[in-house]
């Protein structure tokens, strides 16, 4: 038996908004708390765009007015990462050389921050920070993209829920996601929720040719956790990661055909935490303009992919150890 926004007690709804904004998705405090998914999705999406109420939610607006190359990745899980697939992600963005780089988020896997059981094998943040300057240097010296965009995912925001426990420490400038990410070394733009593709409309009605965000579904099935959140930005053209699947949709609406892209994982396919899931591995090439969106998703198979005629083939150990 389903319950409703309204049916909650507020100290309910305000341990929701602070669960969310640590990362946890809706999915599952839908299920905690008897809510329907869907709709619990759209009172969030509400929260968020009225953010000065409640937190602060960040994006940017990326206006393209002509033809430009795109790279996407995404859940790179530093720490919990795949060598091979990440070696593959540079060969691709070395092969495209776009001129935009979004990284979708969860870009470190936090494990020591995690409030579930840790393996004492865990890399610390540090460890883990590093592996993910080492990657995001090999990007910028194989290609010469000028817009580099960084998103938070759920693991990230580990780091930042790590500080805002520690009283005092949430007011030191220097601990932020911008420092976290060595945005400024790397030339990143500072870290966002949601990047908007040429907004059309305003705050609240945005209308923009595409969303770019992290996710907040993990349904069970490659294309439902894209499918949901596209009902959520009422049909638009969405890019996720998150699901750590690979699939494209397509629907035809009023407005013209929306498509929705889930971004694969760069994670290994066996992490510590999981015993055999249900995961693929995949980057992302394409095409943004001024009036559309068009992506092609490169699946990642044990060191191998493929780009236009080119076959992509790297050596070495599968998994991180």
């Amino acid at each position: 038996m389903y319950q409703t926004w309204s049916e909650l007690s507020s100290e309910d709804k305000a341990e929701i908004i602070r669960q969310y904004q640590e990362g946890v998705c809706v999915d599952e405090l839908a299920q905690r708390y008897k809510l329907r998914t869907e709709s619990l999705g759209r009172r969030l999406r509400e929260i968020l765009r009225n953010k000065e109420k409640f937190f602060d939610f960040k994006t940017y607006d990326l206006e393209v007015s002509e033809d430009r190359k795109i790279f996407i990745y995404s859940d790179c899980h530093f720490g919990e990462h795949d060598p091979l697939a990440v070696k593959v992600a540079i060969e691709v963005a070395a092969y495209f050389d776009p001129h935009i780089i979004i990284n979708l988020g969860d870009t470190v896997d936090a494990s020591r921050l995690s409030q579930y059981k840790k393996d004492p094998r865990a890399l610390s943040i540090q460890q883990e920070r590093e592996l993910w300057f080492e990657f995001a240097e090999s990007l910028n010296r194989v290609t010469r993209a000028q817009e580099k965009l960084i998103l938070i995912g759920n693991h990230d925001a580990r780091f930042m829920n790590a500080v805002t426990t520690l009283d005092g420490f949430f007011e030191i400038p220097e601990l932020d996601y911008s420092n976290f990410f060595y945005t400024n070394e790397l030339g990143y733009r500072p870290p966002v929720d949601l990047v908007y593709l040429n907004r059309r409309g305003n705050k609240v009605n945005p209308d923009a040719v595409a969303y770019f965000l992290h996710g907040e579904f993990a349904r069970r099935w490659s294309g439902t956790s894209v499918r949901a959140t596209s009902e959520m930005f009422a049909g638009a053209n969405t890019v996720i990661g998150h699901a750590h699947r690979t699939a494209m949709i397509t629907r035809r609406t009023p407005r013209g055909i929306i498509t929705g892209y889930e971004i694969g994982t760069l994670a290994r396919l066996n992490p510590t935490y999981a015993i055999f899931p249900d995961w693929s591995q995949s980057v992302a090439t394409g095409f943004v303009g001024k009036d559309y969106i068009s992506l092609t998703l490169h699946i990642i198979q044990d060191g191998k992919t493929t780009i236009g005629d080119r076959v992509i083939i790297v050596q070495g150990e599968n998994y991180a150890t």
